[in-house]
């Protein structure tokens, strides 16, 4: 695509046009809302570029034009499936673990009006309804595929339902009971995703403002200028009669997420710049307002004036972080920048392949027609078995249809179709056995571990970024929103969680001082998925010890002399994520048999086996006899059966 291509590709931001009669504040807010959308517009217009290739790859939609009839049209899943492959392993390690973060207190820290406990079931509770685990899931997809992780933590009210009944006679004299449901508004976590091309930051990385452009129905702007929580002023909302239909965000959508690309003209569709931070005259540089919100509608309404920050930890909604980074720049590398690439000429050489083939099996025949004796009996084709009758013109000894040599594929292509699949395992942080397939040579067991060691490496550090810069932010801030916002949560679940003397003596609090004692002195950790990464190499360390000590005899007398087998055996079962407590026998059983064993019982063990005798009867099993080779006594021989010791 060429530069003016893309140009008149990207050219939608349109002219500013503002409505007469609308006051001089009013206008000098909304050509500096403007001037902020169109500079933010314009640094990110290449970035969003790739990210359109990034996300018709994830969706398997290519460019075919250069395509003759008759010519494959097949797309190769790798960058998808490397996508979700990565975000899988994310979301199980959010799912799989009970305990996936901590809250805990700042050395020094004051009293807290929460204490850790009760802030982080509150937490998990609201986490839940807002289905956090999806919306890190997405957030990540959005980071692989368009560069920045995108959350944003509000909050908004929903009705509550609760159902009651009451009776009453019915006609016959009959006592029946009839229901009712009676709805409350309560106040609810949200934490949601936006789209990079919604996105509008200050591309200066000075934070002046940040922009997220949303798309709603008229009806609902109308809804939220209405009632004691109304965002909008109704008066200008009232101005708006007509939809502001934007068709190629409308198609970049649609590309996006995979569905068609649809009109309507009974909706009437609002387009409003929801800003946060600083406005200054475009004229002048002055300071109008500082660290403010407003709202435009369709680029022309002001429904919401400035108005101070509604938050208050003091900030944005807004989380933006990238998996890649690139130093001092707004717009960052995505990881799937280069794999689709790749994906891309894999696309076209396993299209030629699969034209090479269909070629070889079909074959291209030139046939004289001049030597048919009739040549509507091949106006249909020629089916297997059929007879061809020549005339007198067909030289004898000559056919009247012959094959015509066709390309083959060569050496050379199948060698660079590996490489290029290759070099796409690298750059997607993946291989041939992740992606579930065999390797096109012979690998040694060594060549797979150093992969797997490779890969692994890399997701821990994927894994630090988002741990402690994406979800440790929003957590922080989602504890602050729900802080500000307690009294507005549904008290009988507040009740149930937290106990209902404890619930109250929160609830006496004013918001203000449950807030001041909350908002400092605690700290977030998250630790999901490290604790899965770090499983995988504690399994792998402890495998190595194992496979070390069974090797050499000294080793193992001095392992068992010192170290338990037991706890050995605990740890293996941690970094393998088993639940040793549902493996563990009862007190009844333990009783049972600690009573079958009982010193001077007939059949039972002799008492107090000694170390020394443990290491000679392991030393014994070893060697298979020896001086040390026999039963020692205060031992059973069946204490460490010599299947088990070759296993270890």
């Amino acid at each position: 695509m060429s530069t003016s291509e893309r140009a008149g590709e990207m050219d939608y931001i349109g002219q500013l046009q503002i409505p007469e009669g609308t006051p001089p504040e009013d206008e000098q807010i909304i050509r500096a809302t403007y001037c902020y959308r169109e500079e933010a517009y314009i640094a990110k217009r290449e970035r969003m570029i790739q990210n359109r290739t990034n996300f018709d790859t994830y969706n398997q939609k290519g460019d075919f034009s250069h395509k003759k009839r008759g010519q494959s049209r097949e797309f190769l899943p790798k960058q998808a499936l490397a996508v979700e492959q990565i975000s899988s392993f994310f979301h199980q390690a959010l799912l799989d673990i009970g305990e996936w973060f901590s809250v805990d207190a700042e050395p020094g820290a004051k009293k807290q009006a929460f204490t850790p406990h009760e802030m982080k079931v509150l937490m998990k509770r609201q986490l839940e309804k807002t289905h956090f685990d999806q919306k890190i899931v997405d957030a990540l997809k959005l980071g692989l595929l368009g560069s920045l992780c995108n959350l944003k933590v509000h909050g908004r009210w929903v009705d509550k339902a609760n159902f009651y009944t009451e009776p009453y006679l019915d006609p016959d004299g009959l006592m029946r009971k009839q229901l009712y449901r009676a709805a409350k508004k309560v106040w609810q976590l949200e934490v949601s995703t936006f789209r990079h091309e919604d996105w509008f930051p200050d591309p200066t990385g000075d934070g002046l403002f940040h922009i997220q452009q949303i798309e709603m129905d008229l009806h609902k702007v109308k809804e939220l200028s209405r009632g004691p929580n109304a965002l909008y002023d109704e008066e200008v909302v009232n101005k708006i009669t007509g939809g502001f239909e934007d068709m190629e965000q409308v198609a970049r959508k649609a590309r996006e997420t995979g569905q068609n690309q649809t009109f309507t003209s009974y909706r009437k569709r609002v387009r409003l710049w929801e800003c946060w931070g600083t406005i200054i005259d475009p004229s002048t540089g002055e300071v109008l307002y500082r660290d403010v919100t407003w709202t435009v509608a369709n680029d022309r309404y002001l429904i919401q004036r400035p108005r101070p920050y509604p938050f208050w930890h003091g900030s944005h909604p807004f989380i933006s972080e990238p998996i890649v980074r690139t130093p001092h720049s707004v717009w960052h590398k995505a990881l799937m920048d280069a794999p689709t690439q790749l994906n891309l000429a894999l696309n076209e050489a396993f299209n030629l392949a699969l034209d090479c083939g269909i070629m070889a099996a079909f074959g291209i025949r030139q046939l004289h027609t001049d030597w048919l004796a009739d040549e509507t009996k091949v106006a249909d084709g020629i089916a297997q078995g059929d007879t061809l009758e020549v005339n007198e013109r067909c030289p004898p000894g000559m056919k009247v249809m012959e094959s015509v040599q066709t390309g083959t594929l060569s050496p050379e292509f199948l060698q660079m179709f590996n490489l290029a699949n290759q070099e796409f395992n690298l750059s997607a942080i993946t291989n041939d056995l992740r992606m579930g397939a065999l390797p096109q040579r012979q690998v040694k067991a060594t060549e797979v571990v150093e992969a797997s060691q490779t890969i692994t490496s890399m997701f821990t550090g994927i894994a630090k970024v988002l741990e402690n810069n994406l979800i440790v932010q929003t957590l922080m801030k989602v504890w602050l929103t729900i802080a500000q916002n307690m009294d507005d949560l549904d008290s009988e679940e507040v009740q149930a969680l937290l106990g209902k003397e404890r619930a109250l003596a929160l609830a006496a609090m004013s918001p203000e001082d449950r807030f001041a004692q909350t908002a400092s002195g605690i700290k977030f950790k998250v630790f999901g998925v490290s604790l899965i990464l770090s499983k995988m190499k504690d399994f792998k360390k402890l495998t190595s010890l194992l496979q070390t000590i069974a090797g050499n005899q000294g080793l193992m007398e001095a392992f068992i002399k010192k170290y338990d087998m037991e706890k050995l055996l605990t740890e293996i079962m941690t970094a393998l994520d088993i639940d040793a407590e549902k493996l563990e026998t009862t007190p009844e059983e333990q009783a049972a048999m600690a009573g079958a064993a009982k010193p001077g019982q007939p059949g039972s063990a002799p008492q107090g086996p000694d170390m020394q005798s443990q290491i000679a009867q392991v030393s014994g099993m070893n060697n298979d006899g020896g001086s040390a080779g026999g039963p020692q006594p205060g031992m059973p021989q069946s204490q460490f059966p010599p299947q088990a010791m070759r296993g270890l």
